[in-house]
């Protein structure tokens, strides 16, 4: 959905209206956000949603200056949410919305270490996904803020964990999207934040199940990160009951 309890700030002052949205939502499932009204001031407020099929709307003016919207569609697909207040859409409005289909497999799968903060232009980045039993391949790939879409390098680092590798090559929101057997993962698209100088620093990231939970007698992995540090000698040591 628009994130849960999203909301949208409709101002007479446009200008000074806000929505940070990174929308995803499941066909055939509710979809909600609310609309606060309160500063705009008398007007009548107009919501729209299209795509590749018809947007069943639920609308509640709850006479304090908040009004509730929820939808449901029946096919996935990109979808174009449209908020208008007096005829004029608030800001970032027409919203865009990802309805992905139905999936018990791409529901399993996690993801770790990813870090959706401001991070730095052209310098690679790296997190952790996680199948958790689910049957199928993955993809990932990265859409820059030009439309640009650049796949990322994806290698088996356990029996059911990949690490995945981008490099951002454009400043501006990213968004990555991560799919098993084409349906979009939990929280995907990702948005991120690039920009920045290149300047290293200086952290070394470690993540893995092979920190959290390990069987004996079984292989247990994990990745270290050194992408953002200079040259240097990196040794891992592992202590205990038995060698």
């Amino acid at each position: 959905p628009l994130g849960p309890s999203q909301e949208f700030w409709a101002r007479h002052e446009f200008s000074a209206g806000r929505a940070e949205v990174v929308a995803r939502g499941v066909e055939g499932e509710p979809a909600d956000f609310n609309v606060w009204t309160r500063e705009a001031g008398p007007g009548s407020l107009a919501i729209s949603v299209e795509g590749p099929s018809k947007a069943q709307i639920d609308f509640k003016d709850r006479k304090d200056g908040l009004c509730y919207v929820s939808y449901v569609v029946e096919e996935p697909g990109e979808y174009s949410v449209g908020i208008r207040f007096n005829d004029e859409h608030i800001p970032d409005s027409p919203y865009k919305v990802f309805i992905i289909p139905k999936s018990d497999h791409a529901d399993k799968v996690k993801v770790s270490n990813l870090d959706d903060e401001q991070i730095v232009l052209n310098a690679p980045q790296s997190f952790l996904l996680s199948k958790n039993g689910a049957s199928g391949s993955l993809q990932c790939k990265m859409v820059s803020p030009s439309g640009r879409e650049d796949d990322c390098f994806m290698s088996q680092v356990g029996p059911d964990e990949y690490s995945v590798r981008f490099v951002p090559k454009e400043e501006g929101h990213h968004y990555l999207h991560a799919k098993l057997n084409g349906v979009h993962v939990p929280g995907s698209p990702f948005k991120i934040k690039v920009g920045g100088d290149g300047k290293k620093d200086g952290a070394v990231k470690v993540f893995g199940q092979g920190l959290d939970r390990v069987k004996t007698g079984e292989k247990a992995s994990f990745v270290i990160d050194t992408s953002n540090v200079g040259a240097g000698t990196l040794s891992v040591t592992v202590d205990g009951p038995s060698k």
